[in-house]
């Protein structure tokens, strides 16, 4: 796709960079102080931007990569993965490429708007995006789709997961 000009777009319906960060020493994850969900590792490519933020709830705090139940520090791991992980990793295999990144975190309304008029006009190689990007656009470049991770709706405990995990393939 890189050599004929051609768009490859990546659905991954997990935003910010790790799903959860967890001690590799303890075992303990980190969690949210308000609704006990797993917080979220965002910004890792920027250390000093990074934050851990709930999904469920939007509490937010500064990561630093330190486990207070065990005192350790640069013991944390981040296993799984999300947009932004795997931008960098697109980033790191595909260097020449342009690249552009689509999830609710990472851009704002007007923002969006001019991002699917770049798409639109070939101005990036390869799109990676969550639900954001998948929602009746039209990519006259696109030639390439790759959803990632779709087995995780497969295998959810709700009885509708495979409707759920259709509609989304359909829509991407």
């Amino acid at each position: 796709n890189l050599i004929n000009k051609h768009q490859t777009l990546l659905f991954l319906n997990k935003r910010g960079y790790a799903p959860f960060v967890i001690c590799k020493k303890c075992g303990v994850s980190k969690n949210c102080k308000k609704c006990s969900s797993s917080l979220t590792l965002h910004e890792f490519a920027d250390r000093n931007k990074s934050f851990l933020l709930c999904h469920q709830c939007n509490y937010k705090e500064k990561f630093k990569n330190y486990c207070s139940i065990c005192n350790s520090k640069d013991t944390l791991s981040f296993p799984g993965y999300g947009v932004e992980k795997v931008e960098q990793e697109i980033k790191r295999l595909f260097p020449e490429a342009k690249i552009t990144l689509l999830s609710s975190d990472k851009v704002k309304r007007n923002e969006l708007k001019r991002k699917i008029k770049n798409i639109i006009e070939n101005e990036y190689d390869i799109i990676i995006g969550t639900q954001i990007i998948s929602k009746g656009h039209n990519f006259p470049f696109l030639k390439t789709v790759g959803i990632l991770n779709i087995d995780y709706l497969l295998n959810d405990f709700d009885f509708r997961s495979n409707e759920k995990a259709y509609q989304q393939i359909v829509q991407v």
